[in-house]
């Protein structure tokens, strides 16, 4: 992890976009506590670095004593705001958030009082703004994405829940943070990479299920995607297994399930599917199966007949949307009911 420092920075008191807004466009960051005066700010940068305190709110305690009529967390929160505002090197980070976007910089220059004779627009006297290198709201390594805030981990966006001005990024927040810069998510790579070798582990257990189960699964995964069953399972006509109406299409289609198909109980399945729907043209009739032997052909064309398939790849990669389906196979294979 980087040495620098990750600062999460409210711009503007409250509900103030067009600081934030402003902030972004003229590449600078601001930071009010107008009440304190830059030369016991500076007095106690000087000190800190000359004097080596065990505890910093020691030598800022003028800075803290400004807000008297705060309690202490409070006094301490301005103060160390403060600091971290003014101690930050043009190696370090901070972002913000704006219009559900985040932008991020590094600071860079020193900090510049607003005073009457600099006033610059809705920056109040007594007020700080710092130039930046530029505000960014993509990756280090592509401008394709943007940080918008609902595709952020939440380790990053919760920082805007916090009530003070500027919140530190430690930890694996700190890390995410950079991960976000480089769009490199290790986590996520390692569950997409499992969840890749899902469908293979199921093929295998899918080829175990005897053909009643079979029947059932291919049921179950068509039923799930939408597809409207009409009539009984296994269905009472020997050509057609299943006999369902696909809703988007508004198409009505046959199913015809087959553990094991070769070129044999392909022709025969399409021939008895053919002449029990011979007073039809242009049907869509499936052929489903896990196991195909070598050298099998299906034709996409039979008769009156559109055939199309589905494999034992296809209905892993379905059963892999359900998890409840797995759970179901591991049953059926492992005899628990």
């Amino acid at each position: 992890m980087k040495n620098c420092r990750v600062y999460y920075i409210k711009l503007g008191a409250g509900y103030q976009p067009d600081i934030a807004k402003n902030c972004i466009t003229n590449n600078l960051l601001w930071l009010g506590y107008n009440e304190v005066p830059e030369d016991v700010i500076q007095t106690a940068l000087q000190n800190e670095t000359q004097y080596n305190y065990k505890d910093w709110k020691e030598v800022w305690n003028p800075v803290r004593k400004v807000y008297d009529d705060k309690n202490e967390t409070t006094q301490t929160n301005y103060a160390k705001a403060i600091r971290q505002f003014y101690t930050a090197t043009e190696e370090d980070y901070f972002f913000t958030f704006l219009n559900s976007t985040m932008y991020y910089c590094h600071p860079a220059g020193s900090i510049i009082p607003i005073t009457e004779n600099n006033a610059r627009g809705c920056f109040a006297i007594g007020s700080r703004i710092r130039a930046t290198t530029g505000w960014q709201d993509h990756p280090e390594t592509t401008d394709s994405v943007k940080f918008l805030e609902r595709n952020l981990s939440g380790r990053i966006t919760k920082a805007k829940i916090f009530r003070g001005t500027i919140y530190e990024l430690t930890g694996i927040e700190k890390e995410t943070f950079f991960n976000t810069l480089e769009w490199h998510f290790p986590e996520c790579e390692k569950l997409e990479k499992v969840k890749k070798q899902i469908p293979n582990l199921v093929i295998p257990v899918i080829q175990m299920l005897n053909d009643h189960d079979f029947e059932i699964l291919v049921d179950m995964l068509l039923t799930k995607s939408g597809w409207l069953r009409i009539g009984e399972l296994g269905g009472t006509v020997k050509a057609i297994d299943m006999e369902y109406l696909v809703p988007v299409e508004n198409e009505q289609v046959y199913v015809q399930v087959k553990s094991i198909i070769s070129n044999k109980i392909c022709k025969e399945a399409l021939e008895l599917l053919s002449e029990e729907l011979s007073d039809k043209a242009n049907v869509t009739c499936y052929l489903v199966f896990h196991t195909v032997e070598p050298e099998t052909t299906i034709p996409v064309e039979y008769k009156n007949l559109h055939v199309k398939t589905l494999n034992a790849t296809l209905l892993a990669n379905l059963s892999c949307n359900h998890q409840e389906v797995i759970n179901w196979i591991l049953m059926r294979t492992l005899g628990r009911s």
